[in-house]
């Protein structure tokens, strides 16, 4: 379960969006700094002795201040862990809902038997789907774990 606030909305009440799945949901996390890599990086690269007398060299100095911070810290961070698979077989099943969610609805008003069996076809393939990415989803979770 994931529960996270939305403040899109004007109100008096601040609305909260609950994401329940049946499958793990995994949060990524922001990848910490070495500060002391920082830190070096920025003693390393800082220059105090630059004139700043003039309104354009106070921009570059103050351009130049901004390309080194973001040098030092894509240096001192590691790069995050991502799984790109998940991503695709999220949207291989959000689209198969779509289809379903269709499909279903022109069974109800027509009742066919050939919209009956398409539509059952679908709900199997979905439950296909699901099964699969929550079996690769917790083999990658029991994978990751160490003794």
């Amino acid at each position: 379960m994931k529960i996270e606030p939305n403040y899109g909305l004007s109100s008096d009440h601040t609305p909260v969006i609950a994401t329940i799945s049946t499958t793990l949901i995994t949060v990524t996390k922001t990848p910490k700094c070495n500060w002391q890599d920082y830190r070096n990086v920025l003693d390393d690269q800082i220059k105090l002795n630059i004139s700043l007398n003039t309104p354009e060299e106070i921009e570059e100095g103050k351009e130049k201040l901004t390309l080194i911070l973001q040098e030092a810290a894509r240096q001192a961070t590691p790069p995050p862990n991502i799984q790109k698979t998940t991503k695709i077989i999220r949207f291989e099943i959000k689209k198969l809902i779509i289809e379903k969610r269709k499909t279903r609805k022109k069974w109800q008003r027509s009742h066919s038997p050939v919209d009956k069996t398409l539509f059952s076809q679908l709900t199997n393939r979905l439950k296909k789907k699901l099964k699969a990415a929550q079996n690769t989803s917790f083999y990658g979770h029991v994978s990751s774990l160490n003794r």
